[in-house]
């Protein structure tokens, strides 16, 4: 169909019950082996727009909206999401009818495969195959994947509206002046917020510490360069 519709974010599901990490044809098609938390991080420093993603379609199954393809896109959009829901609120996307390709499968596994992270996931969350993380929704004991590192970007809502700070009001001639107050704290250094990031990756296997925290590297890279 070459129908569009018109989602919030927080409303379209997951397909897949899990993903790898790096996007895989996407990917390659740029040159590069991007990940979907260093997508998050473009969009919320603003080096990469929405528009700029490539599409992805979607499918209208027992009343709920799915992924149909772009799992990974989704993930880094619903991180987008989550912490700038003004700025990344909704998403117009083409639909496609349900089809076995996405029930029941063939060649390849069926699309629908939420079912593995049991009845309750029904698609608000996917889960992150190198770190065992979910993204879309935090579970019971599991913070979500990559919020430990979005947490330490700064704000750009109010960095785009160029709002000035208001101006404080004139103080009494008598009154003692007070010392000027401390500058605002800049985003940790690399080595401050690996450093934080370390103990939460010690307990796992050495191959995925090395990927967790060369993504991590990048991440604050891409901040330190706003």
């Amino acid at each position: 169909s070459d129908d569009s519709v018109n989602l919030l974010l927080r409303e379209l599901r997951f397909a897949h019950f899990g993903q790898r990490e790096h996007f895989g044809q996407l990917a390659k098609d740029n040159g590069e082996n991007r990940s979907i938390l260093q997508l998050a991080v473009e969009l919320l420093t603003g080096q990469t727009e929405p528009s700029a993603i490539p599409a992805f379609r979607v499918c209208n199954h027992n009343g709920l909206w799915f992924c149909y393809s772009g799992n990974r896109r989704l993930a880094a959009l619903r991180l987008a999401n989550r912490f700038a829901p003004e700025r990344f609120a909704r998403i117009m996307v083409p639909t496609i009818a349900v089809d076995d390709k996405f029930l029941v499968g063939g060649k390849y596994p069926a699309k629908l495969s939420t079912s593995k992270n049991g009845p309750d996931c029904m698609g608000k969350w996917m889960m992150v195959v190198e770190t065992g993380e979910p993204v879309g929704h935090a579970l019971p004991g599991q913070s979500e994947y990559g919020c430990d590192l979005l947490s330490l970007l700064p704000r750009q809502d109010a960095k785009r509206a160029g709002k000035r700070p208001r101006s404080q009001p004139t103080r009494a001639p008598l009154e003692p002046k007070q010392p000027p107050a401390p500058p605002s704290p800049r985003v940790l250094s690399e080595s401050a917020a690996l450093s934080l990031l370390t103990p939460k990756m010690a307990a796992a296997p050495p191959p995925q510490q090395f990927r967790r925290l060369n993504t991590a590297a990048v991440s604050i890279h891409a901040i330190k360069n706003q």
